[in-house]
């Protein structure tokens, strides 16, 4: 299952960016954590298979023609407007049915370039349908934030689509236009409600995303729309923290200028001092030491950020 493959690679990949500096010599502790975070995304991509979420649509069975959901759903992927507005007329009760990968039309229009073909399938489908999900959890909007097509996005929105729907990987439409770095995406989100605050995969926040992708124009566009500088995930890890490890001079200066916390530790008992040490920017580190940062204090497992680059072969 294509999807439930991605869900579980991305979830192992997100686990262990946030497992990864638990212990730094001792193997079985790394085993331990690697497993862990193995078998949790296994489980939640189990969970998912089990429990699907969102609306349900229906399925062509019975007296419904299988043909004439096909030449809808093809005749969309082709944008050919003058046959979509006949099988509108004529099969207008066909349009909240799904195909066999459970998608509705609206979902396929929703990814293709032609607005008018989406338009014309909306009209057709109902208001409902912007809620519509599909097997892993995306909506319409989804999709189209997820194919970067602004003017689907924004036609979607004018019509009353929710912007802040989570999918089966707990991500929303903004999590996606971030980590594309559509900034115009962005804007358009936060414009028709989007909430900056928003949570999501292991209670991760916007900024959290932002911050990880070393994406400074995003940090300040979230910032400026309300967001809050110092968010913690489940881990204990602030968009700071995430913007050290990743070596992010700027967000990290930014979110600084904002009043994120340079004293904050995550779960583990790591600083952001320590997080930094693993990217080995000396920049970053004399900043945050500037800031207040303590050299000395250690994680659970007694590591001090000078161990962690050591570790890491950093020798400035």
């Amino acid at each position: 299952n294509k999807c439930t493959f991605s869900q579980t690679a991305r979830g192992v990949y997100e686990n262990l960016m946030d497992f990864g500096r638990f212990g730094l010599e001792d193997e079985d502790e790394d085993d331990s954590a690697i497993q862990y975070v193995i078998e949790q995304s296994l489980l939640e991509s189990t969970k998912q298979k089990e429990t699907p979420r969102g609306s349900t649509v229906k399925t062509s069975r019975g007296s419904d023609s299988p043909s004439d959901i096909s030449k809808i759903f093809s005749t969309i992927g082709h944008g050919n407007e003058e046959v979509l507005k006949d099988l509108c007329a004529k099969h207008k009760d066909k349009f909240l049915q799904s195909d066999s990968k459970g998608w509705i039309p609206l979902h396929e229009a929703a990814t293709q370039s032609n607005p008018n073909i989406l338009q014309l399938t909306y009209e057709s489908s109902g208001p409902g349908s912007l809620e519509c999900r599909t097997p892993g959890g995306q909506t319409p909007l989804f999709l189209a934030v997820e194919q970067g097509l602004i003017e689907n996005a924004s036609f979607l929105l004018e019509h009353g689509a929710r912007p802040d729907c989570l999918d089966q990987d707990q991500d929303s439409p903004l999590f996606v236009a971030i980590r594309s770095e559509r900034t115009d995406l962005v804007k358009l989100l936060l414009l028709h409600g989007s909430s900056v605050n928003q949570m999501g995969y292991h209670g991760r926040r916007p900024l959290h995303e932002a911050a990880r992708g070393g994406k400074p124009g995003l940090v300040t566009l979230l910032l400026e729309a309300g967001a809050h500088p110092d968010p913690r995930s489940n881990y204990g890890l602030t968009p700071l923290a995430l913007a050290a490890q990743g070596g992010h001079l700027e967000v990290v200066e930014t979110l600084l200028k904002k009043g994120a916390d340079v004293l904050s530790q995550a779960q583990d008992e790591a600083s952001v001092l320590y997080e930094a040490a693993a990217s080995g920017n000396p920049d970053i580190i004399s900043l945050l030491l500037e800031r207040g940062a303590d050299a000395n204090v250690s994680n659970h497992t007694g590591h001090m950020p000078i161990h962690r680059a050591a570790h890491r072969g950093h020798l400035q």
